[in-house]
């Protein structure tokens, strides 16, 4: 019911007076304040509730304090986790040894870069539903707000990856559940994947680094339009009629796929090899032929870090990537010329690596060892004409080679295993028009073989044999490839799977943990660091520790300065590229 006006006895209206309506509007403005505390106060108990994340356990999904670091070399943006306060370190409040001041860029392995002058930034804000798991149960893979079983005043943030009464074991980087290796979907990947090299931040300057992705005769750039793949900056094109290098280990031809006659007259393949060079280090061996050691060489004389000869194998080799002065070294005191070139072939062959789990995020000064990756996804935009033409993708563990092979004419993806006659997978494929394409997501995680076509998937994942081959993981994990039409390739980005570590930790990782009723199992996405299940004393999170589910990452800051004068100050300035929707 609305409020009469004021009237006086004889039943006229008398307007208020002033100091009536002053005293009016504080009165309702107070009121106001008041029901706006309490209603940010019953959101904020019963609804939604704002957190910041401190440490780094959760990078680069999630960001604790940080520098944020532009590459010198190849202008990559990066994360760089640092203190959140004075006492204790930026990735997990029980590593202070991670305190170091200089990064690797995660892009391309420039090492050393200079952090003292980049400031530093606050970690994400984190909007958490706390009404999420009152009536449902949290997901496996879902990121979630909780409390710590060994100090239940303190808020966490990992990933559930265990659900009650489930025997959790981490083997080979791998997640297994009751004796089973656990696959993500294609989606659950996307939300986890960690960059390993994107082609559009490629160092161009820079002499000292040479090309990832590489056509097969290891020429970059053709000086020819119709001579095999050419390349100009991020794209890469091959035009029918190529002058291509015959290469033996080419697609197998399904039955379904083309005739024999067909696969007679089909024209050799021209691959272009995504091959990890890095700079310097590496935990990785590498050899090459040598008849004999050089006599004027005393091998006593060599450091035992440097080089090997087996002289029952013949072979040189090396331990990492093969440095420049111990090189110089090898050639001062031996002139014997045929050594020099199998020092020479060592060294460069020493440059390409397998990829590894280390962070950017984290520093170079970890004492874990770095675990060499065989999960990998390869996203780029493809353009294929609709008459003939042929575009094969190829992924490798290391043995086994698998080719998803586009066929424009026939409109079919098939997904071939090497010597295997049938194809292991067929789906459709709708070439894009004439000057469009198409966004490719193909990986090869969790033992599985899985393709997206604009974000559709194409055909259920292939599952693979659990355990990886007991042989190095690749150096060339991925190439691409076409042998008719006009095909370009675009924009190609190369991501990683997280590996999930087993050192330093307790459960889970020597033998499965048995989950009870109502517990869960979590770890962290930055595995090296992160604090988790793995190594608390108390590993299970029980339900009643739960707060919520983060549904959105708010007002993220970037650094900013302001100069007057002499003086400076530093600014938190709203990041709103990063505000997004966690899945």
């Amino acid at each position: 019911m609305s409020q009469m006006p004021p009237i006086d006895r004889d039943g006229h209206f008398q307007p208020p007076t002033a100091t009536a309506v002053a005293s009016g509007a504080l009165r309702t403005t107070f009121e106001s304040i008041v029901a706006l505390l309490l209603a940010v106060l019953l959101f904020r108990t019963f609804a939604a509730e704002g957190f910041m994340i401190s440490t780094g356990s959760m990078a680069p999904t999630l960001l604790g304090f940080h520098k944020r670091v532009a590459c010198p070399k190849c202008h990559e943006l990066f994360a760089y986790g640092t203190a959140w306060d004075e006492s204790v370190s930026g990735l997990e409040a029980s590593s202070p040894e991670f305190v170091a001041e200089r990064a690797i860029c995660p892009n391309c392995s420039q090492a050393g870069i200079d952090l003292a002058n980049v400031p530093r930034n606050h970690g994400d804000q984190l909007l958490v539903n706390k009404q999420s798991y009152l009536w449902n149960s949290p997901k496996r893979w879902e990121v979630a707000v909780f409390r710590n079983p060994n100090q239940p005043t303190e808020a966490y943030v990992k990933r559930i990856v265990g659900l009650p009464g489930e025997a959790v074991w981490i083997q080979n980087g791998d997640l297994w559940i009751n004796g089973v290796i656990e696959r993500k979907s294609l989606e659950t990947q996307r939300a986890i994947w960690i960059p390993v090299f994107n082609q559009g931040h490629r160092p161009e300057e820079d002499k000292g680094f040479h090309e990832r992705w590489v056509p097969e005769d290891g020429v970059v750039a053709a000086s020819s339009p119709d001579r095999g793949w050419r390349t100009s900056g991020t794209t890469f094109l091959f035009r029918e009629g190529s002058g291509v290098t015959k290469d033996d280990d080419q697609d197998p031809v399904a039955a379904e796929s083309i005739t024999a006659e067909d696969a007679n007259r089909a024209p050799p393949i021209a691959w272009v090899e995504y091959r990890h060079w890095i700079r310097a280090g590496g935990t990785h061996s590498t050899t090459v032929h040598l008849n004999e050691w050089p006599k004027d060489l005393n091998p006593s004389t060599i450091p035992s870090a440097g080089i090997k000869y087996n002289p029952d194998t013949r072979q040189l080799g090396c331990y990492g990537v093969l440095a420049d002065d111990f090189v110089a070294f090898l050639k001062i005191n031996s002139k014997d010329l045929i050594f020099h070139q199998a020092v020479d072939k060592l060294k460069e062959a020493s440059h390409l690596a397998p990829i590894t789990d280390r962070y950017g995020y984290n520093p170079p000064e970890s004492s874990l060892e770095p675990s060499a990756e065989r999960d990998i996804a390869f996203v780029a935009d493809l353009s294929l004409p609709q008459g003939p033409a042929r575009f094969l993708l190829q992924l490798t563990d290391g043995k086994e080679r698998y080719t998803l092979n586009f066929d424009s004419v026939r409109k079919s993806i098939l997904l071939q295993g090497e010597g295997v006659e049938r194809p292991l997978r067929i789906g459709p494929w709708l070439p894009p028009e004439a000057g469009q394409s198409v966004k490719l997501e193909a990986s090869i995680i969790d033992r599985q073989i899985a393709l997206a076509v604009d974000g559709k998937e194409i055909f259920p994942a292939w599952p693979l044999s659990a355990t990886p081959p007991p042989i190095e993981a690749p150096r060339a994990p991925v190439r691409f490839g076409a042998s008719e039409g006009t095909v370009r390739v675009a924009n190609p980005l190369l991501f990683r799977d997280v590996y999930y570590t087993f050192q330093r930790g307790r459960n889970g990782v020597n033998r499965p943990y048995q989950l009870g009723p109502d517990e869960y199992f979590v770890l962290g996405d930055n595995s090296p660091v992160s604090h988790d299940s793995r190594r608390w004393e108390i590993p299970a999170v029980h339900k009643n520790l739960l707060v919520g589910k983060p549904f959105l990452v708010h007002l993220p800051s970037q650094p900013g300065r302001l100069k007057v004068g002499e003086r400076e100050w530093l600014l938190r300035l709203p990041d709103l590229d990063r505000v997004r929707f966690l899945r």
